[in-house]
């Protein structure tokens, strides 16, 4: 089994130190001289290793023979009307097969059926035009025409629809002849049969009074300034009302995570139902056509093969895409910002920035060894490019950007039912722009996406000539001020003076996490012995114990749930809780998360009041931490919402109980519009489908009250 490759790089760190190559890259003048220094001495370690990393990619090479089983498995599913499982074999058959084979063609013809079955016109429609593209067999061509001009029709494409029909007429039909009168009838009534569940192209936001031509993709009321206090900077031109647009910006790179690249696109980070894989290698898969192709023209011909290898290096990975993007962009000066972020490499520790150049090497070794890089014409030396791939690791440390989007746990049973939703990060971006902006543990902004790109809007009332502030990760809601600067110093290398860390606001956050005092019920905060209230010393490791022993019951309690035991779940959390009132302060969090998951588990048995009950409690303590109009308080309102229609749904309309619930219903609905509105907020598809849903309820042009069965 290959050896871990931090293992490695701790390994050979131990070796740098002894021979003082360790010594010799943190006094080297610049990035080249430290490539220079670290690739003259690692080479035979880092091939071999290399070399075997890439022997286990060995499956990730394209079979026709593997199509070929995937997709016969998916014909027997899609008999059988089971839609979703035959949609990812096709997607695997198409994925293994040789590009524009005979396989590939079959493999998205097969794939177009089920994606017609399942309501997605235009997916089904790409992969019957790849599918032609491909070599789709000629005896076979007839009955995916008319396929293709039954889904054109139903998405009103006319001259389309017509063109396939024309073409079909030309064609022997006496096997196909009742399917090519149906379809000709049903374009002459063009009757729509089914809508297509997709998400709707809307453009892109603009930013608020213009972009910047001088700040690319930022707003004309904001620009940079430097100083030799806080460097470059972001401050307001003129006053900002909160939910404005400061900047959109799509980013120069990005990486796809390892456990979101069969869910998202490897350019763009779109979700897709039904993935283009690269042509060469069954690892990138992609969202369109045009999608791979731009990947191709802009770094993956350089990585198609390597991925394996880029996956096990963490965010270097996107060091190491944006010097291949150097060579390929269109862009210089998109790429100039970027190149001109600081590396902070002279404030690092010496062992960490040996590391950085050790996977510097391993990159260059990798363009040297397995592609054709160096050879083509109007790219630089192994030195240079070993230098730049150094100098972007180096940067991303303090300025690569998460991508997030709300992900979601839908009930068992009833699938369209949202248990939970959480964010959850699926790649890491660099975007120029917003990496002006300055850290604070308060921050002024909000970020959202859209697929790669970064929308931020202010989050209040913004004065001008007041600084632009981003948060780096330590909010003040949500971390001590200790914990924040422990992180701030080790990774971002400075000392935060935002107001958050200089007005003492630390007392507050310890209150979250304070045990309970036996004589006052007042908090006892971390690392001290006596009540903050009464200053009665107190049983410290008495207390402690318990609060340990609560946590370890909800662990158990969070494996039942996972295994579907909700009955066990319910009754480790209520261990827990009960626990917990005896030990914890009253605003200690963790009995809102014990409280929380209950509530989610009495959810899971189809126990709604307890559950809204519970919710009832969680939001007013979330509202208490976090604000009345915090994206943590509409997460709360949103899991609440959706218990309190699903108990509406249950509930006879005569009942007093369905009254109370309606009301308190339509109460919540209004409260988050008011933050959604107020903030300008992303939704995830769920929470605006699940809005929608409730609008339809309370529109007043509606007499009678219709709540859905499912949610």
């Amino acid at each position: 089994m290959i050896v871990p490759w931090q293992k490695l790089m701790d390994l050979l760190t131990l070796k740098g130190n002894d021979n003082g190559n360790v010594k010799n890259v943190k006094e080297s003048p610049n990035d080249i001289v430290q490539f220079k220094v670290c690739y003259n001495f690692n080479k035979e370690y880092l091939i071999e290793w290399m070399n075997e990393c890439l022997q286990e990619a060995t499956n990730q090479l394209k079979s026709g023979y593997e199509s070929c089983a995937f997709r016969e498995q998916g014909n027997l599913f899609y008999k059988r009307g089971k839609d979703k499982e035959s949609l990812e074999l096709y997607n695997k058959s198409v994925i293994a097969a040789p590009y524009e084979s005979e396989e590939m063609a079959l493999a998205l013809g097969n794939r177009s059926a089920v994606l017609k079955r399942l309501h997605f016109i235009e997916e089904a429609l790409n992969d019957i035009n790849l599918a032609f593209t491909s070599g789709y067999p000629k005896d076979k061509q007839q009955k995916l025409l008319l396929r293709k001009a039954e889904l054109l029709i139903y998405s009103k494409r006319s001259k389309e629809a017509d063109e396939t029909l024309h073409q079909l007429e030309s064609l022997d039909l006496e096997k196909n002849k009742d399917e090519f009168e149906r379809i000709c009838s049903s374009r002459a009534e063009l009757v729509n049969e089914f809508e297509a569940l997709q998400v709707q192209n809307h453009d892109l936001e603009r930013v608020s009074f213009g972009v910047n031509k001088d700040f690319n993709s930022a707003s004309n009321k904001i620009e940079i300034k430097n100083s030799l206090e806080k460097g470059r900077h972001v401050i307001s031109n003129s006053d900002i009302v909160k939910g404005e647009l400061l900047f959109v910006e799509k980013p120069f790179a990005l990486i796809v995570l390892p456990d979101q690249i069969n869910k998202h696109c490897h350019h763009c980070c779109k979700i897709f139902i039904s993935p283009y894989p690269c042509s060469d290698c069954k690892e990138a898969l992609y969202c369109s056509n045009d999608c791979r192709l731009e990947s191709w023209r802009c770094y993956h011909k350089w990585e198609c093969g390597g991925l394996s290898l880029c996956y096990k290096i963490g965010i270097a990975h996107l060091g190491f895409r944006v010097a291949l993007m150097a060579h390929s962009t269109l862009d210089k000066k998109k790429y100039a910002k970027v190149h001109n972020l600081l590396t902070h490499s002279k404030d690092m520790q010496p062992e960490d920035l040996y590391q950085y150049t050790l996977t510097a090497v391993l990159l260059i070794l990798y363009l040297e060894n397995r592609t054709n890089f160096f050879s083509t014409p109007g790219n630089e030396d192994v030195h240079s490019m070993g230098g730049r791939i150094l100098r972007h690791i180096a940067q991303l440390i303090c300025n690569g950007h998460a991508i997030t989007k709300l992900d979601c746990i839908y009930d068992s049973i009833e699938s369209d039912k949202v248990i939970e939703e959480w964010e959850q990060r699926i790649a890491t971006a660099i975007y120029p722009s917003a990496s002006m902006m300055n850290h604070s543990c308060d921050n002024n902004i909000l970020n959202n996406f859209k697929n790669d790109v970064l929308i931020v809007r202010a989050s209040r009332n913004i004065k001008k000539g007041e600084e632009i502030f981003n948060c780096y990760g330590p909010h003040y809601k949500h971390m001590g001020i200790e914990r924040r600067q422990e992180i701030l110093k080790s990774q971002y290398f400075f000392t935060c003076k935002c107001n958050a860390c200089t007005n003492h606001t630390s007392d507050r956050f310890k209150l979250y996490s304070a045990l309970k005092c036996i004589h006052c019920e007042g908090p006892i905060l971390q690392d001290t012995v006596n009540c903050s209230e009464c200053k009665k010393r107190q049983p410290i490791v008495e207390l402690m114990d318990m609060a340990v022993e609560a946590h370890s019951i909800a662990a158990k309690g969070n494996q039942f749930s996972s295994n579907g035991n909700f009955v066990k779940a319910i009754e480790c959390f209520k261990k827990s809780l009960e626990i917990g009132n005896e030990c914890l302060y009253m605003a200690n969090f963790d009995l809102v998360n014990y409280k929380d998951e209950l509530a989610k588990n009495y959810a899971a048995l189809g126990d709604y009041s307890r559950s809204a009950s519970l919710l009832e409690i969680c939001v007013e303590e979330v509202k208490k931490r976090f604000g009345n109009d915090s994206p943590e308080l509409t997460q709360e309102y949103f899991k609440l919402i959706n218990i309190l229609i699903s108990q509406l749904s249950v509930l006879d309309a005569k009942d007093a109980e369905y009254e109370k619930v309606y009301r308190r219903t339509q109460k919540l609905f209004k409260d988050i519009q008011c933050i959604v509105d107020s903030n300008q907020s992303t939704l995830s598809s769920s929470q605006t489908i699940l809005l929608d849903m409730i609008s339809s309820m309370f529109n007043p042009s509606t007499s009678d009250r219709t709540v859905p069965v499912k949610i």
